[in-house]
């Protein structure tokens, strides 16, 4: 069962003839044992506009994995080159920028991520956009990371996926060895 949250994006106060949004909690878990990945299928684009995601605690279970996610459709993963861009932060040094990063069969959110207590994704927030066009599948996010070896990162990527048809799905998964126990996700639908 959804339930609508008694939260609006208040445009109104940037701009009053502007309709506010709602946010409905689609779905939401915690892994109560480690598991290679975390899927989340049936997004239904026709009744939201976009879907806001926070994972919260991913850590793996193996030290230096790569944070990785696909896109899926009709309970199949969408195989392809995924495309990445955008910039990283490492608390305490300098910001550089990512301009193109391509991977083939995934996208890459962070390699080499450490498992340790302050390590691995301790929270995210997603915007996960409808196919644009007819051509690509596009998702935006900010990430902070408790990479390898205790540093840590802040992190503002664009993923862009060359795509025809709507992907309905979402799965977040290891490079290697599982996902930890604890592990938070939440999606909400976003309309109006």
């Amino acid at each position: 069962e959804k339930f609508v949250a008694p939260y609006l994006f208040l445009k109104s106060e940037i701009d009053p003839d502007q309709p506010a949004e709602s946010m409905s909690l689609f779905t939401s878990g915690e892994l109560a044992s480690a598991a290679s990945s975390v899927t989340v299928d049936d997004l239904d684009f026709s009744e939201f506009d976009h879907f806001l995601i926070h994972l919260h605690n991913f850590q793996p279970s193996t030290d230096g994995a790569d944070l990785r996610f696909v896109f899926r459709n009709s309970g199949s993963d969408q195989m392809g080159t995924y495309y990445r861009a955008g910039i990283s932060a490492r608390f305490g040094a300098a910001s550089s920028a990512d301009g193109g990063l391509s991977t083939s069969n995934y996208g890459l959110i962070q390699n080499t991520m450490g498992n340790d207590a302050t390590e691995g994704l301790q929270a995210c927030t997603l915007k996960l956009w409808p196919n644009v066009g007819g051509s690509r599948q596009i998702m935006d996010g900010h990430f902070k990371i408790g990479h390898q070896n205790a540093s840590h990162y802040s992190l503002d990527y664009d993923f862009w996926y060359p795509n025809s048809v709507q992907s309905d799905g979402i799965r977040f998964y290891v490079s290697s060895g599982n996902i930890k126990a604890g592990a938070i996700w939440k999606f909400w639908g976003i309309k109006g």
